[in-house]
Parts: C-alpha cells; structure tokens; sequence
C-alpha cells in the first residue's frame, strides 16, 4: 500500500477537511466561462492535496450568473484497505449538472473508461450528467453521457 504521509487515515482526512476550510472563501468567489475551464481552477487547487493526503475532493460545478464555479467540496471518508485511499465523494448532482473530483493515484487499469470507475461512468449516464475527474499528473477528464472518455486540454 502507498503511504500519501506518515499519518493515519483519520488524520489525513482532517487535514483534506482544513484545505477545504482555508480555502473555500476564495474558491467561492471564482466563476469561469464554461464548466471545462472551472474543471481547471479546481484541479489547481484540490489535485496537489488529493495527492499528497491520499483522499478524493469533490464537488458539484453549478451555473451562476457569473459563469460557473462550487458552493462546496466534500472530501473522501471511506478509506479502501488495498490502497490507503479516502474515497466515495457522491455530490449532490441535478440531472443534467456537473460534477468534478480528483483522484490521489494515476489509474493504470487500462479499463474503457480509465481514469473514470464503472461507478462514476454509471452515476454520470443515471443523472446526465457530465463528470470530470483529475489525475495526480493534473490532468483533467471529462465524461458525458454517450460520449465517452476525453482530456480536457
């Protein structure tokens, strides 16, 4: 198993729920074009601590009258025994919303919809919505309904 610090897994998850805390006020304010370019402000600022602390970030992009941006982040609480990883961030999505989160690890799966799980693909046809997920290499994916996988570049 990885080891994200030398910290327990109650304590990287507290951690995860400080960089939230510390910097929403400001992750808040900020509304981008397109859900795309929002994609990208969130992995700036959520990817490096998903990385390090191990844990998922993850929000709902909603639409604003400025553009689009998060009222919220929920952080992974569930940590998978094989891998140290806190996952399972479910969001509170409206059919035909958005939906962003990282990943602490690259997915090496090689599966059809890698780095999205058969999960997330699922969620996203069930509400039609549109997913993005982001890698530790801060890359950004995007899945929609009947689209398939592709980089957000």
């Amino acid at each position: 198993m990885r080891k994200f610090t030398n910290a327990s897994a109650q304590s990287r998850y507290n951690a995860a729920v400080g960089v939230v805390k510390k910097v929403m006020p400001t992750v808040r304010s900020i509304s981008r074009r397109t859900p795309d370019e929002f994609a990208k402000v969130f992995t700036r600022v959520f990817q490096p601590a998903s990385t390090r602390l191990g844990v998922e970030f993850g929000a709902d992009i909603i639409q604003r009258l400025a553009g689009f941006g998060i009222d919220a982040v929920e952080v992974g609480h569930r940590f998978r025994s094989y891998d140290g990883v806190g996952g399972e961030v479910s969001g509170s999505i409206t059919n035909g919303g958005y939906n962003v989160h990282t990943h602490p690890l690259e997915d090496i799966s090689g599966s059809l919809h890698a780095p999205f799980s058969e999960g997330h693909v699922r969620f996203n046809k069930i509400h039609n919505s549109t997913g993005y997920v982001s890698s530790p290499s801060m890359r950004i994916f995007k899945n929609a309904p009947g689209s398939g996988v592709e980089e957000v570049l």
